[in-house]
């Protein structure tokens, strides 16, 4: 029993010196976030990271309590995970050497949050598990979160972090300015294809900004744009990112993967560090969605690369290429809306990097 109090009062100081601390944290940091986390659904994380730190953003229930939990599912994984409110002060701090497995919760609310994660050993490698649950109760299983991957080692849970924080009254948001529906589009301009639609009537939260008069905005979970000219933007914008997309200038603009009736495509490219520039643009077109018979369908996109430097290789898409090899995207397509865009980068490198990748599409359902 004393054991077990003496664990707790050192839990208690460490994250109570993690919430004193974001106090002395600077407000505004403006991180690029790698993946947006969808609620009850874990997302593996692999070690070493390829990046100083890995980004990931949620955003608070309006009427449930959200619990953060922080897995790791090989023992002993050397990690560091902030836990940053909308204007990137530093809400909590979890470190493996004091804490491995953890849980933040969050109180109901509409503010945007971000973890960031860092690898404190990067000769080690391993898996962490992250993942956004809607219950302020009941503590996620450790045990079958863990038995996602056969091989590994279930630790038995050891600690809980409460982080209460009030909601902000009133958070960035976008509603139709014209009286009837507008489209929302996967870039900030018309030349971008539509992939939704912004209901009249209807308000969606406003994640970011771009510098020619666009706005991102969060619709089930997905990031879409859409123009301030036919919005009304209302609330507190002033903490909004520059999320405008890079230019991206395409080595081969004649790449095109075409899915064929029976639900497969695939194309093969080459790409290297030393072009001068070192990206491809890939059209992605499905011309059975027009017919008269099938008028929406999702396809899985999967991109497999070897070579040099295919750790570095990012694709997905073209105004957020932050995929890996190996990694894969549900791509929807509609009679109005039967290509995309898909860019894959290569960083330039002062060693010469070559890779070849294939992009696979294959029909879902």
């Amino acid at each position: 029993m004393k054991g077990t109090l003496a664990h707790l009062y050192r839990l208690f100081v460490t994250i109570l010196v993690g919430l004193v601390a974001a106090g002395c944290q600077a407000a505004g940091r403006q991180d690029s976030v790698n993946l947006l986390l969808q609620p009850d659904s874990p997302t593996m994380v692999s070690f070493p990271l390829m990046a100083a730190s890995q980004i990931y953003a949620f955003t608070a229930d309006a009427q449930l309590p959200m619990q953060v939990s922080l897995v790791p599912i090989t023992r002993n994984l050397a990690y560091t995970a902030e836990l940053r409110d909308e204007g990137g002060g530093v809400m909590a701090t979890v470190a493996s050497s004091t804490i491995q497995d953890a849980v933040l919760t969050i109180d109901p609310g509409s503010q945007r949050y971000t973890i960031a994660i860092k690898s404190e050993n990067m000769t080690l490698q391993g898996i962490l598990s992250v993942q956004v649950a809607r219950s302020g109760v009941v503590s996620p299983n450790i045990a079958a979160i863990k038995a996602i991957v056969p091989t590994a080692e279930v630790v038995p849970f050891q600690s809980v972090a409460i982080v209460n924080t009030p909601a902000p009254a009133e958070p960035c948001a976008a509603a139709s300015s014209t009286g009837v529906s507008v489209n929302l589009r996967n870039g900030p301009g018309t030349e971008y294809g539509v992939v939704g639609t912004l209901v009249y009537g209807t308000v969606l939260s406003v994640y970011g900004k771009s510098n020619n008069g666009w706005y991102q905005v969060i619709q089930d979970g997905q990031l879409f744009w859409v123009s301030g000219s036919v919005t009304t933007i209302t609330g507190d914008c002033a903490a909004l990112i520059d999320a405008t997309p890079p230019t991206l200038e395409p080595v081969d603009t004649n790449v095109r993967l075409v899915i064929a009736d029976s639900g497969w495509g695939s194309v093969n490219e080459n790409v290297d560090s030393n072009a001068t520039n070192s990206n491809d643009l890939i059209v992605v077109s499905s011309p059975s969605v027009t017919t008269t018979t099938q008028h929406f369908q999702e396809y899985t996109l999967t991109l497999l690369c070897s070579g040099s430097g295919a750790e570095g290789l990012r694709w997905g898409a073209i105004e957020a290429p932050s995929l890996k090899c190996g990694g894969s995207v549900v791509l929807p397509m509609t009679t109005t809306y039967n290509e995309q865009m898909i860019a894959v980068t290569l960083p330039q490198s002062a060693t010469y990097n070559a890779v070849q990748y294939t992009l696979m599409a294959a029909r879902r359902g």
